[in-house]
């Protein structure tokens, strides 16, 4: 069984430089103790595998550099507006051919009703609620 506080200063001496009391604990534990030496070298294992691979760094004014090279690159459209402006020359189309077709509409409902006003331009008559609710006199309107 290992003693949690020789644990701890077994751990911590990967992380930090421990005292010379502290040190001297240690070493007196790793001898006497078979458990703790078997943990002992497996964390040197450990510890040697990290030690293998070599550590990038970022350096120094690294998120500058970065966003320096961000501000640098030019603005990519975005897929919609891309899809967007490819419609306006549709949409430019058909917008002059309605707005033609509604001034026809328009011409036709006034040229035809017996008092020229808005209401008949745009072909609404005034019908009373007791008529909008009935359905005989709504469906042989239509």
């Amino acid at each position: 069984m290992i003693d949690q506080k020789i644990k701890f200063l077994l751990y911590e001496s990967y992380d930090r430089h421990l005292s010379s009391a502290e040190q001297r604990r240690l070493k007196e534990a790793l001898k006497t103790n078979a458990e703790l030496q078997d943990l002992h070298q497996r964390l040197e294992k450990l510890n040697g595998r990290f030690a293998e691979h070599q550590i990038d760094s970022f350096g120094s004014w690294f998120a500058e550099r970065v966003m320096n090279k961000i501000q640098s690159l030019p603005p990519k459209e975005l897929v919609y507006e891309s899809f967007l402006n490819n419609l306006l020359p549709l949409f430019r189309r058909v917008a002059l051919v309605s707005t033609f077709v509604f001034i026809l509409i328009l011409g036709f409902n006034i040229s035809t009703s017996s008092k020229p006003n808005v209401a008949s331009a745009f072909g609404l008559d005034r019908m009373s609620i007791d008529e909008l609710a009935d359905p005989y006199n709504y469906l042989t309107l239509e």
